[in-house]
């Protein structure tokens, strides 16, 4: 197993930077900030009551913005799901497609996933392979704040791929959002300590390539796509859903102080004191990962949280008073 910090922050910044726009099948394409790519009608081999068009990104430069011709209708204060299927054979762990909604077709799409906005991996970011004859389906939620129409956009990111997409829709969540499962253990205990006994001594560092960090597992480059996991609950912590289509860097974090209501942590704290330690709660964390995907490579991320007796927003206040203590 290979613990390593936490090293890169990733951040999209989309500029009003574009391309002359095509359109085919309703789909419109805006290339922005140096994305290259094409939008086309070559659907041969998809099924025709699905596929209407074929998008495909040439370089790993930019965005994608692909912007539906109709307008729907939308009252304030109403959500609407949004479904768009798609499906692709080539796309890596490096491609994100986002579906959003905006009051003008002309506007920028947000990129930020709100917290009513069907923010599961499966249904808002990465993109899935399918088999041959297989569709996905991408959906987001939106609300709308006043009246008036909204247009739909599928927003691309990353390496080179080719996706098929049909005919988005419109539709009421009330009738039509899924309730989710919750989160099983596919391990216990000891089955987990049995398979880490056969797996390899592991390694993990940072190293400089032409003057940029590049995380090292075994010595062998890797992407930095790190599943965030929350905690392994009933309710969060999917690590193996992201095993299952490759990703197992994942994060695990673990508190030293008050954590209390801590959903991300779900542990009791690390650091009791002065000279004090319960160390035994990060392999508790671990472990809970560990039964959901005991190939996983962990990133160990301590939280560094005031005490429940000082509060949680006393910021200096709170770390110059710990030190006093000795904590």
């Amino acid at each position: 197993m290979s613990i390593v910090k936490p090293f890169v922050v990733a951040a999209f910044l989309a500029a009003c930077v574009y391309e002359p726009a095509v359109a085919f099948g309703q789909w419109r394409l805006v290339l922005r900030d140096g994305a290259t790519g094409t939008l086309d009608q070559q659907t041969d081999g998809q099924p025709p009551e699905v596929a209407c068009c074929r998008v495909v990104k040439t370089n790993g430069l930019g965005m994608m913005d692909l912007i539906w011709k109709e307008p729907s209708a939308g009252k304030a204060d109403k959500t609407y799901l949004l479904k768009v299927p798609y499906r692709t054979e080539d796309a890596s762990v490096a491609n994100l497609l986002l579906l959003r909604a905006t009051n003008q077709p002309e506007d920028l799409p947000s990129l930020k996933a709100t917290a009513d906005a069907f923010a599961v991996w499966t249904g808002q970011s990465l993109v899935r392979n399918a088999p041959p004859g297989q569709w996905d389906t991408r959906m987001a939620s939106w609300r709308a704040e006043q009246e008036g129409p909204f247009t739909l956009h599928l927003v691309g990111y990353g390496n080179p791929c080719t996706i098929w997409l049909g005919t988005p829709t419109v539709e009421n969540p009330r009738t039509v959002r899924p309730t989710f499962r919750d989160y099983a253990d596919l391990h216990d205990e000891s089955e987990v300590r049995a398979i880490l006994n056969q797996r390899l001594p592991g390694s993990a560092r940072i190293a400089s390539h032409l003057g940029r960090p590049t995380l090292l597992i075994n010595e062998q480059p890797v992407l930095p796509t790190v599943y965030k996991g929350v905690n392994a609950t009933r309710e969060y912590g999917d690590y193996a859903a992201f095993a299952a289509h490759g990703v197992h860097l994942a994060n695990v974090a673990v508190a030293t102080g008050d954590t209390t209501g801590h959903r991300q942590c779900n542990t009791d704290a690390v650091w009791l004191g002065k000279d004090r330690f319960a160390l035994e709660q990060n392999d508790t964390a671990l472990l809970r990962a560990l039964r959901r995907n005991p190939q996983a490579q962990v990133i160990l991320d301590i939280r560094i949280d005031p005490y429940k007796d000082r509060g949680r927003k006393r910021g200096q206040a709170s770390f110059r008073w710990l030190s006093a203590q000795g904590r």
